[in-house]
Parts: C-alpha cells; sequence; structure tokens
C-alpha cells in the first residue's frame, strides 16, 4: 500500500519520435521519488535539424526561450513511454529541473545536444514490500534503455524482466542497473522497514 502525501500529475509535452538514446534513473527517498532522465543526440542531421527547429526567429542562435523549448521537447520525447508504478499505482512526477548542453564537437559538423531533466513526486511508502515497475520504449527495435535504481536504506529484490529487459543487478558503486527492452519492464521490490 502507498501513502501519498502529495501526487503531482504532470502530462510530457507531445513527443513526435523517441529516436534519441537515453538513460533513466530512479531514486526512491523518505517522502519522495525522483524519475530523471538523460538523453543524448550526437552532432549531425538530427542535432542540427532539432535547433533549427526551435530557432523561432532564424537567427542561426538559441535565445534563452528558444532553448527552453528544445529542452522541453527533448525531455517530452525521452519521457513519452517511461512508466514508473507502485504498487500497480503509475505515479506522475513533475519535472523541476532541465539542464540542456549544447556542446561543439571538434570535426563534427554542429553541436551534440545533451539533457539532464529531474522530475519528482511526493510519495511516503509505508513500511513493507512494494512492487515497483520501470517500464519504457527504447528508440529502436534492438536498442535498450539503461535503467539506474537508488534505494538508500531499503532492501530490493530483483524481480522478473519482460520481453527484452533485463533484471536489476547490484553494481560495484552500491547501485542497481538493468535495462528497459522493446515494450519489456523491470521489476523489483522495495522493502521498507518499520519507523
Amino acid at each position: 500500500m502507498i501513502g501519498l502525501t502529495c501526487l503531482v500529475f504532470a502530462g510530457a509535452p507531445a513527443a513526435h519520435t523517441l529516436s534519441y538514446p537515453r538513460l533513466v534513473h530512479v531514486r526512491f527517498g523518505p517522502e519522495l521519488v525522483e524519475v530523471a532522465v538523460q538523453v543524448s543526440v550526437h552532432a549531425g542531421a538530427k542535432a542540427r535539424a532539432l535547433r533549427d527547429r526551435h530557432d523561432a526567429d532564424g537567427d542561426g542562435l538559441l535565445s534563452e526561450p528558444e532553448k527552453q523549448a528544445l529542452a522541453a521537447t527533448l525531455d517530452g520525447q525521452g519521457r513519452a513511454k517511461l512508466r514508473v508504478l507502485v504498487d500497480g499505482v503509475p505515479l506522475a512526477p513533475e519535472v523541476g529541473v532541465l539542464d540542456l548542453d549544447l556542446t561543439r564537437e571538434d570535426g563534427v559538423e554542429g553541436h551534440s545536444l545533451g539533457l539532464k531533466s529531474v522530475a519528482a513526486v511526493a510519495v511516503v511508502l509505508l513500511p513493507g514490500t512494494h512492487t515497483v515497475v520501470v517500464e519504457d520504449l527504447p528508440p529502436s527495435p534492438r536498442a535498450t534503455v539503461p535503467l539506474r535504481v537508488e534505494v538508500p536504506g531499503w532492501a530490493v529484490e530483483p524481480g522478473p524482466a519482460d520481453k527484452d529487459a533485463t533484471p536489476l543487478a547490484a553494481m560495484a558503486s552500491g547501485w542497481l542497473g538493468g535495462f528497459s527492452g522493446d515494450g519489456g519492464a523491470v521489476h523489483f521490490t522495495v522493502t521498507v522497514p518499520p519507523r
């Protein structure tokens, strides 16, 4: 059973395509769940097309509002098919941080685009074991989406992985990692100790 102190629902901007590689990071805390997404578009035709599409005044530069629009587009595409469910309840975290990085790459046409997006939802998990499902659709049928899970101080038990997904496994740095595959989901349980 989830104890929800405040659940904020916010829809992501409409996505036209899911063609960009990304990394998903889910972090559980005592009173919130953070769902961060990192989207990368390497320098080249796709990055240039995205920049050009958001250069509303056509001056070849991105103003601050144009950068914010580009960041919102990348975030929407990164989150379009991402779902995190706790005990069967889908979480809809509200995006709080969009950090857009436009990096010019030597020897490559244009800029690469990188976005780090952090969203959070206030959730208090009651003591006991909770079932968590993370599902996403990768950028292509043969790709996967890396998933990083952090659950400080609580027990985590990897569960099954659907389709092309891989179950969570412990990483040397203390977090858990897995991959969501073509429509697949990563399942695990989180056990919250008595308070």
